[in-house]
């Protein structure tokens, strides 16, 4: 957790209170009771950050094994593109027929790192926390799975994807539900376009169900991924990159990179898009193996 530029946060109790206060009681003993290690981190940031409509979030997960307890490392990014779009607007439309760019979301680009275990009352309890905020020009050369973080190149042209049955598990009640962010400004009306949209978590979720990581069912959640001691905090055995609202429409997609692990002949992928709100229709899946071989845009050699 401590690295060069990280705010460590010294009492993770508040942390913990603050997430507490966002989330909905299902019932059970903890509203967290279920919540994985990749959903907690994705919803601690949200619940911590500025609102962001047009973002990529990037997750990376390892797990250390401390005698028979497994503790996750977490790290995860949020990267503003709505000035990235913004700009491409005005360079189609003319910035006279371009609404201002604070519409297009405010806000730095930002990085967490998290630490859980899980214990008898939660499958992700949090250990540590910190954060720091990353510059234009870091994040550029960054790598959010296979594509430059601030790239808005879409998903789809990211290899020649084999569709697959759409998502139809049965999900328990989430803490989280359908929303925006916790940390959503109400008083900004910018918001409300906004408002039902699946949470970041759900999409990191279906895709950790998707690929076989995580066991959903109607009675709840377990992460069931047993990467070898070969995976850890610098060494992540899975990645998550989440798309959301890149463009005209409102909508959200995902990719999740699985590194092999033991009998794995390659690095898998899976890929999820979901519609803007939750309209009941299943979110579509799609499946890759191996290194991703870019489509050719149309035009470019």
């Amino acid at each position: 957790m401590k690295a060069k530029g990280f705010e460590v946060f010294t009492d993770t109790a508040v942390l913990a209170d603050i997430l507490d206060m966002a989330l909905i009681d299902t019932g059970r003993a903890r509203k967290d009771a279920d919540v994985t290690a990749v959903e907690k981190a994705l919803l601690l940031l949200e619940a911590n950050e500025r609102f962001v409509p047009r973002a990529r979030y990037a997750a990376r997960i390892g797990i250390e094994f401390h005698g028979e307890i497994p503790v996750s490392f977490v790290e995860v990014e949020r990267y503003n593109l709505g000035p990235l779009i913004w700009q491409d607007n005005v360079e189609a439309y003319g910035k006279e027929n371009t609404a201002p760019v604070e519409e297009f979301g405010e806000g730095p680009h930002v990085v967490w790192r998290i630490a859980t275990q899980p214990n008898t009352k939660a499958a992700a309890i949090l250990l540590a926390a910190s954060r720091r905020e990353i510059a234009d020009e870091e994040a550029a050369r960054r790598d959010c799975a296979a594509r430059s973080c601030l790239s808005l190149d879409p998903i789809e042209l990211m290899t020649e994807w084999s569709q697959a049955p759409a998502f139809d598990i049965a999900m328990p009640a989430l803490a989280y539900g359908n929303q925006v962010a916790a940390g959503e400004d109400d008083d900004d009306p910018s918001t409300a376009d906004f408002e039902g949209q699946q949470s970041t978590a759900l999409i990191a979720l279906q895709l950790s169900a998707a690929a076989g990581l995580a066991s959903v069912n109607e009675t709840g959640v377990m992460w069931t991924a047993e990467p070898s001691q070969g995976f850890g905090p610098d060494k992540p055995f899975a990645e998550f990159a989440i798309d959301r609202n890149l463009g005209q429409d409102l909508g959200s997609e995902g990719i999740l990179r699985i590194a092999p692990m033991d009998g794995d002949p390659g690095e898998r992928w899976v890929r999820i898009a979901a519609s803007g709100m939750d309209n009941g229709v299943p979110p579509a899946l799609w499946s890759a193996e191996g290194e991703l071989k870019p489509i050719p845009v149309e035009g470019e050699q």
